[in-house]
């Protein structure tokens, strides 16, 4: 089949879906098979299911005969994108990802294969040379069941024996979400330590989480990117090799991310408007804000429209959810705004507390909100409400919409408000 074709291909939940994945992804990836347009296997699409599919296109001609994948974006706000990923961009994203690791080896895969974190798990494992399976599935693939940190120490430690064997490095991609969890298993962290790297994205890693995973030896590689970069294009601050980090429409150092090189994604699917205003001559135009430090080390400090009026009053969304996060005894933190009749806006802070017992509830939404009216004004000082954890999507990241309605709704009796 010519590899200008596009086959959608469905793709099951557990390890089921890692099979019928990885033979495939070789033949496009070669040029031998034809273009995947991946989304998850649903009995009856769901409506995010439906406009998925209808932004992927399957059955329209494809853009260009080198387009190996079409992956779509979470539309976790607004509506879903095909992106155009050419074999030339995954092949140079994968290689960049291993030399900035330590080189190619077996990766455990436990994110969503139709997501763009989970199949570059996949992609860069099939650079290794083995035997035996270079991308071995957790269980809970694909959302076939909830991540379990007992299952997934399992499916390590089975790992590890494999990659001990055969000598090779062994890797893992993961959402802060299921580090944070894993962090409060007895066996989570010792397991997280098996790794030669744990590639963290998709979202923020909370700063107390990822110090205590790195003083425990865990080696957490902190990603930066999007589907339209193929993932992550900058680990820990700097960008992989082939990757140019600039700043747009720069105000006190922080401006636009635009991102050029290697790794850029061709465009949208069927839809060159938004093609043209997202990717110019200078790079792909993120929707994210930055500084550049010494060195060129890049700091994510937020998207370009988190930016709310409180009373009149400017605050910086992401800004209140880093402060909230460094807060003693806060594991996990997602600041929302919603329609407020006197303010016009509200903030509500989504807390999970952490296991280390650092204070009482009452105590730790008293200091989040000193901390934050010190650092940012009273007007940025948030609600606080307590979760057991936070609602995830399909692709590992922060249900921020069952957050906001939550917050509009008020708490439920699994929460606690203060």
């Amino acid at each position: 089949m010519p590899a200008s074709a596009l086959t959608h291909l469905p793709i099951p939940g557990g390890p089921a879906g890692l099979a019928v994945v990885t033979p495939v992804l070789r033949l496009a990836l070669t040029g031998e098979g034809p273009a995947l347009a991946l989304t998850p296997l649903e009995p009856t699409p769901s409506r995010y299911g439906q406009r998925l599919l209808a932004a992927l296109a399957p059955d329209q001609p494809l853009e260009s005969a080198d387009i190996a994948l079409v992956v779509g974006t979470s539309g976790s706000t607004g509506h879903p994108r095909g992106v155009l990923l050419t074999r030339e961009v995954l092949i140079a994203s994968a290689a960049a990802s291993l030399a900035r690791l330590g080189g190619p080896g077996r990766w455990v895969v436990a994110l969503p294969l139709h997501h763009i974190g989970g199949v570059m798990t996949v992609v860069r494992a099939l650079q290794a040379d083995l035997e035996e399976a270079a991308a071995v599935a957790d269980p809970s693939l694909g959302g076939v069941t909830r991540f379990e940190p007992a299952t997934f120490v399992t499916t390590t430690f089975e790992a590890r024996s494999r990659s001990d064997s055969d000598g090779t490095r062994l890797y893992t991609s993961l959402v802060p979400t299921q580090l944070a969890r894993l962090s409060t298993h007895p066996d989570g962290v010792y397991a997280l330590a098996a790794y030669d790297a744990v590639l963290a994205g998709a979202a923020a890693t909370p700063p107390e989480l990822l110090s205590r995973l790195r003083e425990s030896g865990v080696n957490v590689v902190v990603s930066y990117g999007m589907t339209e970069t193929c993932g992550g294009c900058v680990y820990d601050g700097v960008p992989l090799d082939g990757v140019d980090i600039s700043l747009a429409s720069v105000v006190d150092d922080v401006g636009q991310i635009v991102i050029g090189g290697s790794q850029l994604a061709r465009g949208y699917r069927r839809d060159p408007v938004m093609t043209e205003e997202s990717f110019r001559f200078d790079g792909f135009h993120s929707s994210d804000r930055g500084r550049l430090g010494p060195g060129g080390v890049l700091e994510v400090v937020g998207r370009l429209d988190d930016i709310v009026a409180v009373g009149g009053v400017n605050v910086s969304v992401t800004a209140v959810e880093d402060v909230v996060r460094n807060v003693a005894g806060i594991e996990d933190a997602v600041v929302v705004a919603v329609p407020d009749t006197e303010w016009g806006v509200r903030l509500v802070a989504q807390v999970v507390a952490g296991a280390s017992g650092a204070g009482s509830r009452e105590g730790i939404a008293e200091e989040v909100r000193l901390q934050v009216a010190a650092a940012l004004g009273r007007r940025a000082v948030p609600e606080v409400t307590f979760l057991e954890s936070l609602p995830l999507l399909a692709s590992g990241k922060v249900d921020r919409d069952a957050l906001r309605a939550s917050a509009v709704e008020g708490p439920d009796s699994s929460s606690e408000k203060r």
